[in-house]
């Protein structure tokens, strides 16, 4: 096995993360979680549906509760949601049993992947002003990842194959592709 400790990915709504991490936990054999999927499972309804019906605080709460599940776990790929990490108690969570992963991604990528997406409760019908705030107001929690992959114009192979190579490096195993 690669790592014993988790992979944790982080990153902006869209960034790729979701589908990154399930290639990343294929191609390494580990178990993925998705942090969004889980919460959906949880309650039996969208992530949309939770924001109206509970609103914010009751998705973030939920969400803090997932990440301190998943973050107990040993050897498994975890996407959070684009907001988890600025949480104090989920960074935290996550860094004590985890590789954290920031996919970096523009505000040019984030706006072409969701262009015709309405499942974005945060991002849903808001000007490039609103989206490039938040991204701005999160990224300095992003930055404190361990690693950080510029994801744009990049394949998901490629970025799985640059945070193979980065945790081969990290424990010392040479990457024989």
């Amino acid at each position: 096995m690669i790592s014993k400790e988790n992979i944790v990915l982080i990153g902006f709504m869209a960034a790729g993360k979701s589908t990154v991490g399930k290639e990343l936990a294929s191609k390494l054999g580990l178990n993925f979680i998705d942090t969004d999927k889980e919460i959906e499972k949880k309650l039996g309804i969208s992530i949309p549906e939770i924001f109206k019906k509970y609103g914010e605080p009751f998705f973030r709460k939920i969400e803090s509760e997932i990440i301190y599940t998943a973050s107990n776990q040993k050897g498994c790929v975890i996407s959070t949601g684009g907001g988890a990490f600025i949480n104090q108690n989920n960074r935290e969570n996550l860094k004590k049993t985890g590789i954290v992963i920031w996919l970096s991604v523009s505000i040019q990528t984030v706006l072409q992947r969701i262009k015709n997406l309405n499942n974005r409760p945060l991002l849903y019908n808001k000007g490039i002003d609103k989206i490039n705030n938040m991204l701005k107001e999160r990224e300095k929690y992003y930055k404190t990842a361990d690693f950080t992959v510029k994801t744009d114009g990049l394949s998901v192979s490629d970025i799985v194959d640059i945070i193979i190579e980065y945790i081969c490096r990290k424990n010392g195993i040479k990457n024989n592709g």
